[in-house]
């Protein structure tokens, strides 16, 4: 289900057998999961994670129709989980998914929450209520929510305006790949090649914030 950014490769060498004769040379090994990342780079304390959605032509089947259908968008649309950090690098993407599914359904769905660390905090929005108590181990920040019969107090309202600002790398990071027409108002490509796309995108992305593919 998940997709990792192609771009990363560790700084470690090892030694791989080359020629006949038996001469070695390093070469770089490249991370191949969200755990090795993690891993290899303990330096992020907190991730980002929020979903994007975006239009797509309205199907002809009508099965087809009813599954990419976003009540929250109100349009037919493909829908992309990104992990982002504070310095607004994308961490991480899953493949597309239907409009209709929802942020926390693709969520558990992509297993990225039993990948990441203890001590790293997990920063979302609104619309992965309960998810602090369907993992405990992991420390999840998010905005409080208003009931009916329960509005929120002053002093919610204020922990909910931190929330959105602590929130704004990954909402940076989320605009800034819409700002190339590929991810930007209805996709007209080939929906086959929709995630190979969108990883590109992320790269050139990951390229422009630190000036280099890899870290």
């Amino acid at each position: 289900m998940n997709l990792l950014l192609a771009a990363q490769e560790e700084e470690e060498e090892e030694e791989v057998v080359v020629e006949s004769g038996g001469d070695k040379r390093k070469r770089k090994k490249k991370i191949g999961t969200l755990e090795e990342l993690l891993e290899k780079h303990p330096g992020f304390e907190e991730i980002f994670i929020d979903g994007t959605e975006q239009g797509l032509p309205k199907p002809k089947d009508k099965a087809r129709r009813k599954d990419l259908y976003s009540g929250k968008r109100k349009r037919h649309t493909a829908k992309m989980q990104v992990l982002g950090t504070r310095n607004r690098l994308v961490l991480h993407l899953c493949r597309h998914v239907p409009g209709r599914v929802s942020d926390l359904l693709l969520l558990r769905a992509t297993g990225v929450m039993r990948k990441i660390p203890e001590g790293v905090v997990v920063r979302v929005d609104k619309g992965y209520e309960g998810l602090e108590e369907e993992y405990p181990r992991v420390r999840v920040e998010k905005p409080r929510k208003a009931r009916r019969g329960h509005p929120l107090t002053m002093l919610e309202k204020i922990y909910n305006r931190a929330m959105s600002t602590l929130r704004i790398p990954v909402e940076h990071a989320i605009g800034h790949l819409k700002k190339y027409r590929m991810l930007a108002g209805i996709y007209r490509g080939g929906e086959e090649r929709y995630d190979e796309n969108a990883l590109v995108i992320a790269g050139l992305h990951n390229y422009g914030e630190l000036g280099k593919l890899g870290w």
